[in-house]
């Protein structure tokens, strides 16, 4: 039992362990410290050990009593295919029915990736806080042009003195017409970087999908569009910000709506697979061409005139910061279907 529980231990932490009596001998090796130190079995361990206690007294000039101070150590193992380097640290065990050694080891290389990754973790928050703080300032300049072409264009559509000014109006609607597209992309920059003010906690997927069900029908009723919400009596939970989870099937049901211009039909759906939970929207509308696909999730492509390129973009951010996945199925003429798969595991979802 107590081997099992350090087996499932070390495997958990992606540490071997590895303890050695009082005279040096090997007592017990788990599983991931014979991966790590590339040895089959316990008895090939063992046979092997010598050379690897030669091994530890070259590279660092002591006993097993010298080096058990915890400190990390590493050292360099040939292996079927390349070298590679394992952190090992050794502790002294001096209890009255446990005296010897207890070794933690560890790959150094998966150590050396996580720290790499600590430091892009770092950076990118740094560069996240970059770019809110800029499109923040950069908000209140342009509202004033915005304010300041809506006047223009008042005054030049009285058309002063007689004059003719169509020319002019149409560069000021074209120019309100870019900045309006550049705030809309400062807006995404914004709810993509800014940390969501609703606290963490459980989302009903069903409730949210009728909420924004609700929330659309009205610019759908103009439309002609037909809206229907399917979901489980069974309340299907996932944990996240709601806010954020809101925004996405806002975006999906915006994005079903445009491609819908001579009306049709929605289906918004939810549903469970395994530890997954799954929400769909579907639109019977003329699908999406193949070769546009893979480019749907750039943050500057659009297949509509004033389109800002930004929603799927931010669907897809939202959904993979919390280990989600987002895929699309479309066919010409049939329609399409947006699935967003909410993880099962760590941060992502929880079933009831």
């Amino acid at each position: 039992m107590q081997r099992r529980w350090l087996d499932f231990l070390s495997s958990a932490l992606d540490s071997g362990i590895v303890l050695v009596e009082n005279d040096g001998t090997p007592a017990m090796a788990t599983r991931r410290a014979l991966d790590l130190l590339a040895y089959g079995t316990f008895d090939e361990f063992c046979e092997g050990w010598p050379a690897l206690r030669d091994v530890l007294r070259q590279r660092f000039g002591g006993e097993l009593g010298d080096l058990a101070r915890g400190e990390r150590r590493r050292i360099e193992l040939p292996q079927a295919d390349a070298t590679r380097e394992r952190e090992l640290q050794i502790f002294r065990v001096d209890e009255d029915e446990c005296a010897g050694y207890f070794v933690l080891v560890r790959d150094f290389e998966h150590i050396r990736e996580l720290e790499e990754n600590l430091v892009l973790a770092s950076q990118a928050r740094r560069v996240a806080s970059s770019y809110s703080t800029l499109a923040h300032d950069l908000k209140t300049p342009l509202n004033a042009i915005v304010i300041v072409l809506d006047l223009l264009h008042t005054r030049m559509e009285q058309k002063v003195d007689g004059a003719d000014l169509g020319f002019e109006l149409d560069q000021v609607r074209v120019l309100k017409e870019e900045v309006d597209k550049l705030s809309a992309k400062l807006r995404h920059v914004q709810a993509t970087l800014s940390v969501s003010q609703e606290p963490w906690g459980e989302v009903d997927v069903g409730e949210t999908l009728e909420e924004v069900a609700g929330l659309v029908s009205t610019q759908a009723s103009r439309r002609e569009i037909e809206i229907e919400v399917k979901r489980p009596e069974t309340p299907l939970v996932i944990e996240g910000h709601a806010d954020q989870v809101r925004r996405v099937v806002v975006n999906l049901a915006q994005n079903a709506i445009d491609a819908l211009a001579d009306g049709g039909r929605i289906e918004m759906r939810a549903s469970r697979d395994g530890e997954r939970v799954i929400f769909e929207v579907e639109d019977d509308g003329p699908g999406i061409a193949d070769s546009a696909l893979d480019r749907i999730w750039e943050p500057d492509y659009t297949s509509k005139s004033d389109g800002s390129g930004l929603g799927l973009h931010m669907v897809r951010s939202i959904v993979e910061s919390y280990g989600g996945e987002v895929s699309v199925e479309s066919r010409a003429g049939e329609g399409t279907v947006f699935g967003v798969h909410w993880r099962g595991t760590g941060r992502g979802l929880r079933t009831t």
